[in-house]
């Protein structure tokens, strides 16, 4: 949790931090690797590609690529288009984290997102390409409350909006309706109908929504819902 991770940071003594989930597993090259890279770049951290396994099984691959994926990422981060999985693939400048505040303890969930988007507001990211982390995944992963999820994104937009602003409109319509379609459809699945509708207008409100799809996907979580 965030609360947890600033007092990691506050009780660090080193110049650069990195932070690793109980979940996940650093290969052993993963520093040293890093700080060759934060030393040849000059950013202000370092992040790498990654695997994950869900019952120890492979699920994914990251592939991130040097240039595309390095630098200002916020307006991936808010896209959702890029996951660079804060908690384990990060190395940070101490005076970057000071900078930033360190994680905000206000966030119970997108806890690595919100702090990337502040991150991104004064600093950059180099990248390892080299998959030098092991994400182990487990089932609760998938049983996210959606509650906790609508309070998370309503305070996301409420810190964030300014940001959200200055990426223009057809970003800001394409970021509301990323993260209020998505939620609308776990709140089908889960049966919360009520706050599927609030979700749902939500999107009407602030995003460019694609009809069809929209009635294809809300066809497929009702039948799941159902089920």
């Amino acid at each position: 949790s965030s609360d947890l991770l600033n007092i990691g940071i506050n009780s660090a003594h080193g110049e650069l931090i990195s932070f690793l989930d109980d979940d996940d597993e650093f290969h052993p090259d993963k520093l040293a690797k890093q700080v060759a890279r934060l030393r040849a770049t000059g950013a202000s951290g370092v992040y790498c590609n990654y695997e994950q396994e869900v019952g120890g099984k492979p699920y994914y691959v990251s592939r991130h690529t040097t240039g595309c994926d390095e630098d200002n990422l916020m307006r991936d981060m808010l896209l959702c288009t890029k996951q660079i999985y804060a908690g384990s693939t990060l190395l940070l400048r101490r005076a970057a984290l000071e900078d930033v505040g360190g994680f905000d303890e206000r966030f119970k969930r997108h806890v690595d997102t919100s702090f990337l988007i502040s991150f991104f507001r004064r600093h950059k990211l180099a990248l390892c390409e080299e998959t030098l982390v092991t994400i182990h995944i487990g089932d609760s992963l998938w049983g996210v409350d959606p509650r906790l999820l609508f309070e998370a994104k309503c305070l996301l937009f409420s810190v964030f909006e300014q940001d959200i602003e200055r990426l223009g409109e057809d970003a800001m319509r394409e970021i509301y309706l990323v993260h209020w379609s998505c939620l609308y459809l776990h709140c089908l699945q889960k049966g919360l109908f009520r706050l599927a509708l609030q979700s749902l207008i939500s999107s009407v409100k602030n995003g460019r929504l694609d009809i069809p799809k929209l009635l294809r996907a809300t066809a497929s979580a009702a039948r799941h819902a159902f089920e």
